[in-house]
């Protein structure tokens, strides 16, 4: 049986057969001593031992099975031997005229025959023709939009600044070779070392004064650049570093929002209103919109949907912050896929609840009302003092759509709203009360059935009506779109007295700019043919 032993040839272990091991030690051998003497040995020979390794790969069939000694032979084939290439031209024989591999021809910035940094002639060289064309191409798109006043004028040079940018400069023997297309073996590393040496020539005849004008002002102007780039750098590096603290704070702080939003107990308060000194608890109030059953359904998605980005964003300043670098694409996949499922399964419920909202019914209901006209009407609102206690007190919009405001009671579970006042000239007519309700519904028995459960009223005492204004929402009472209207028609001569703590009711009607408004708390009014009209204190 074979012996086996193990080696490393370019960075790469392999396992070989002992007499293919002998061979490529002895070809290695064998460069090195054809390379004594030369400063550039080591990184030829690096250069070298890195394609036999590529090499070896692709011969083997990228497996681990030994490599024969079969294989070693034709590694050396395609490479050359070494005491068959000498620099300068060679005589053809049957050896060297045979065809060997070739890299495919890749686009670099040629240095060895630059003007500025290298990219007429790395173009020149792609495609095999005089770099001359390129200057010229160049130079005309330069100036020929300026002699004609054209609108991409500087073309030429903003598109020299981006190859001279995008397109890499070929430095590595293996990139010469790609650049000019020669096949790799020995000849074509010592061909990419000459053109080397002649590009460090070239740059250093530029420095020390022997170069050309171009050639010093191409080198004055790439090393301008190269500052400018380095410049940038810290630039981009400090905005990174504030970047990647944004991230990685609003990041963390939506993460503790979104935990105590899922995970803190419902029966524990979520935020305090410090100018209010209310409790306010997150998951109740959700509730009467979704219910308790659609809060888990439409949150925990919406959280996904949140909370995905946001590691994101704080992986991102991680990495911008620390430019490490991780095979994160599988983790990449992942959380989007996990996103898109979370986006869909929200979508469910979120259509679900929406359902709820499909038809809806406006009902009228008619109050008994027996005061006559020469009585002092007063009118009371009921439960203001839940208005009153509640975390905060916004009053009517700006706008003057029946669209109120809602109000977070002190429990900080409860949401309030106020239902509109609207009191009519009645002409001759008696006093009335009736009340308009609306809400929504999946259908429109359930939208009536909504709308006649709107918590509002208006009851006689004597002369006295007493209005129920205020419509509570709750998790047991969940919000339809819920609103009412309190109607009052008045005959023309009646008296009518507002109590004090009716001035939130009239402040949030959106008829104050006809008949009420809350500066008519506490005080007397006559209805005459142009609206309420205050009057003195009736004795």
């Amino acid at each position: 049986m074979e012996k086996i032993i193990h080696a490393t040839v370019g960075g790469v272990s392999f396992q070989l057969e002992e007499n293919a091991h002998h061979s490529l030690s002895a070809y290695l051998s064998d460069i090195r001593k054809h390379l004594t003497g030369r400063k550039d040995a080591s990184e030829i020979t690096e250069d070298i031992e890195a394609r036999i390794a590529e090499i070896l790969v692709e011969l083997n069939d990228g497996s681990t099975k030994p490599i024969s000694f079969d294989i070693v032979g034709k590694v050396i084939e395609r490479v050359g031997l070494p005491d068959q290439i000498e620099f300068g031209d060679e005589p053809t024989t049957k050896e060297n005229a045979e065809p060997r591999e070739r890299y495919s021809r890749r686009l670099y910035r040629n240095g060895t025959n630059r003007v500025f940094a290298g990219v007429c002639s790395g173009l020149g060289t792609y495609f095999n023709t005089d770099p001359i064309l390129f200057r010229v191409a160049f130079i005309i798109l330069f100036v020929f939009p300026i002699l004609k006043h054209h609108w991409f004028n500087g073309f030429g040079i903003l598109l020299y600044l981006i190859l001279w940018v995008v397109v890499p400069k070929a430095k590595s023997h293996r990139q010469l070779m790609e650049m000019n297309g020669k096949p790799f073996d020995i000849n074509g590393v010592k061909s990419s070392v000459a053109q080397e040496f002649k590009e460090a020539s070239g740059s250093m005849k530029a420095r020390t004064g022997h170069g050309g004008f171009l050639e010093k002002l191409g080198l004055f102007l790439g090393e301008l650049l190269m500052a400018i780039v380095k410049v940038l750098k810290v630039f981009i590096k400090v905005i990174f570093a504030i970047f990647s603290l944004i991230f990685i704070t609003v990041g963390v702080i939506l993460v503790i929002a979104l935990f105590m939003l899922m995970f803190v107990d419902a029966g524990g308060s979520l935020v305090t209103n410090m100018t209010t000194h209310c409790d306010i608890y997150i998951r109740e109030l959700a509730a009467i919109f979704v219910g308790t059953d659609g809060f888990w359904g439409v949150t925990i998605p919406a959280t996904a949907l949140i909370l995905i980005p946001t590691l994101g964003l704080i992986y991102l300043g991680l990495r911008l912050a620390f430019r490490f670098k991780a095979n994160d694409r599988l983790i990449g996949y992942s959380a989007l896929g996990l996103w898109f499922a979370a986006l869909i399964v929200g979508t469910f419920f979120s259509i679900s609840e929406i359902k709820e909202f499909k038809k809806n019914s406006w009902v009228k209901t008619n109050q008994s009302i027996t005061a006559q006209k020469t009585d002092t009407l007063i009118i009371r609102a009921n439960d203001m003092a839940l208005i009153d206690d509640c975390c905060d007190f916004n009053s009517r919009n700006d706008d003057d759509s029946d669209d109120l405001p809602f109000f977070l009671y002190s429990d900080g579970k409860t949401l309030l709203r106020l239902a509109n006042l609207n009191i009519e000239n009645g002409k001759d007519q008696p006093i009335s009360a009736w009340l308009d309700r609306f809400a929504c519904g999946e259908n429109k028995p359930e939208a009536i059935v909504n709308a006649e459960a709107v918590d509002i009223s208006v009851t006689q005492d004597g002369t006295t009506l007493n209005l129920d204004p205020v419509i509570t929402f709750s998790k047991t009472n969940k919000w339809r779109f819920q609103k009412g209207t309190i109607n009052l028609t008045l005959p023309e001569g009646s008296i009518v007295y507002f109590d004090a703590n009716t001035k939130k009711l009239l402040d949030n009607s959106p008829y104050s700019h006809t008949y009420v408004s809350g500066y008519m708390s506490g005080k007397y009014y006559e209805m005459t043919e142009n609206g309420l009209r205050e009057i003195a204190r009736k004795e």
